[in-house]
C-alpha cells in the first residue's frame, strides 16, 4: 500500500511535511487539539476547527470532503461543496480563501500516474521518459514576411470590429436620447397639468373668500334689521300685554253680565291679578295660573284674554292667537277692537319670523 505524503506549501507549517503509513484510512485536518493534521491556532485564523477530512473509500481511491467549514477547501483552485470529491497524486489543497496550502502525495506514485511535460531547451539532455522539444535549424529564418493583402485584410477585419462597435454606440445612445426624451415630455405634461389644476383651486377659493366678504359685509346691517324688528315686536307685544292688561282690570271692576258674571268674585279678580303679575316675574307661575283660569272659568273672555297675554310674553304665538279669539268671541263690544288688534299684530309677527 501506498504511504500518504502532506507537503504544506503555505502558511505556519510550509516547507513540512507530514507523513502518515499505509494503512491509514481518514486524516482530519484543522486547528481543534486531537485532529491529524493541527494547525497553529493564531496564525492560521482561516482554518476551521475541524476544516476537511481525506479518507479511504472501499475501492482503495483517496477522496476529500469539506466539514462544513467556515471559509470552505478548494482543491486545485476550485471550490468543494458537501459531498466528497475524488482526490489524486499531487492534488493542491487550499483551506480557505487565501489560507494554507499543501500538495497530497502517494508513496510511491500510482503506475498510472504521467509525469508533466518539461521543456527543454535545444541541446540539452533529456532523461529517460520524458517527452522532448526538438529544435528545427533554420527555423527563424523560414519566417515569411507579412504581405499586402493581409495588411489589408487585417485592416478591414479591425475596420469592419470597429464600425460595428460604434453602430451598436449610436443605437444605445439613440434609445438612451429616446427615453430621456419621453421622461422629460411626460414629466412637462405632469407639471403643465399640475400647474392647471392649481390654478382653478386658487381661482375658486378666491372666489368663495370673495362671497365670504360679502357676506361678512351684509350681516351687519341684516343683524341691525333683525334686532330693530325684535325690538319693535317686543314693544308691540308688550303694549298689547298691557291693553289687555288694563281691559281685564276694568272689566272686572265693572257689573258683569250674561255668562261673565261668575267673573266678579273675589276669588277669579285674585287669580287673575296673580296671573297678570308674573307674566315678567315668574313665566311659569303665570302660564300656570292662566291654565288654571280657562279650566275654572272657560265662559269668561278674561280666562282667554289673561292665557293669550301670558302666550305672547312667552313667544307661543300659534297658541296666543287661539286663546284670543277663544276671548274675542266671549268679551263684550268694548274690547272686542283691542283683541282683534292683538290677533292682527300676532298675524304680522307670526309672517316676519317664517320670512
Amino acid at each position: 500500500m501506498n504511504k500518504i505524503l502532506i507537503r504544506h506549501l503555505t502558511g505556519s507549517r510550509a516547507n513540512q511535511v507530514d507523513q502518515f503509513p499505509a494503512g491509514t484510512n481518514e486524516v482530519i485536518f484543522g486547528r481543534e487539539p486531537g485532529v491529524t493534521v493541527q494547525y497553529d491556532a493564531d496564525n492560521d485564523d482561516l482554518v476551521s476547527r475541524r476544516h476537511v477530512k481525506i479518507n479511504c473509500d472501499s475501492s482503495g481511491s483517496w477522496q476529500i470532503c469539506d466539514l462544513q467549514s467556515r471559509n470552505g477547501a478548494f482543491l486545485n483552485k476550485q471550490r468543494i461543496f458537501g459531498s466528497a470529491v475524488r482526490l489524486s497524486h499531487n492534488d493542491v489543497v487550499q483551506l480557505g480563501a487565501g489560507g494554507p496550502e499543501f500538495r497530497f502525495e502517494l508513496d510511491p506514485p500510482p503506475a498510472s500516474f504521467a509525469k508533466a511535460t518539461r521543456f527543454i531547451p535545444a541541446g540539452a539532455m533529456t532523461g529517460p521518459g520524458e517527452t522532448r522539444e526538438i529544435a528545427v535549424p533554420g527555423a527563424a529564418a523560414m519566417s515569411r514576411p507579412v504581405g499586402r493583402a493581409t495588411v489589408e485584410r487585417m485592416l478591414d477585419e479591425n475596420f469592419g470590429k470597429v464600425k460595428k462597435q460604434s453602430t451598436k454606440f449610436l443605437q444605445a445612445a439613440l434609445v438612451a436620447a429616446v427615453i430621456v426624451l419621453v421622461a422629460g415630455l411626460f414629466f412637462y405634461l405632469r407639471l403643465n397639468k399640475g400647474a392647471e389644476q392649481n390654478a382653478r383651486l386658487v381661482q375658486q377659493q378666491q372666489q368663495l373668500l370673495e362671497q365670504m366678504d360679502q357676506q361678512l359685509k351684509r350681516q351687519p346691517d341684516q343683524i341691525t334689521q333683525l334686532s330693530a324688528e325684535l325690538k319693535k315686536s317686543e314693544e308691540q307685544n308688550s303694549k298689547n300685554l298691557n291693553a289687555i292688561s288694563k281691559a281685564l282690570a276694568n272689566h272686572s271692576t265693572s257689573s258683569p253680565s250674561g255668562a261673565s258674571q261668575s267673573a266678579s268674585n273675589t276669588a277669579f279678580e285674585e287669580q287673575l291679578k296673580t296671573v297678570l303679575a308674573a307674566v315678567k316675574t315668574n313665566p311659569e307661575q303665570a302660564l300656570q295660573g292662566a291654565s288654571d283660569l280657562v279650566s275654572q272659568y272657560p265662559n269668561n273672555w278674561e280666562s282667554y284674554g289673561a292665557a293669550g297675554a301670558v302666550l305672547v310674553s312667552q313667544k307661543h304665538l300659534p297658541e296666543a292667537k287661539v286663546a284670543y279669539q277663544q276671548a274675542l268671541g266671549l268679551a263684550p263690544g268694548e274690547v272686542k277692537p283691542k283683541l282683534t288688534a292683538a290677533i292682527q299684530q300676532i298675524d304680522a309677527q307670526s309672517g316676519a319670523v317664517a320670512q
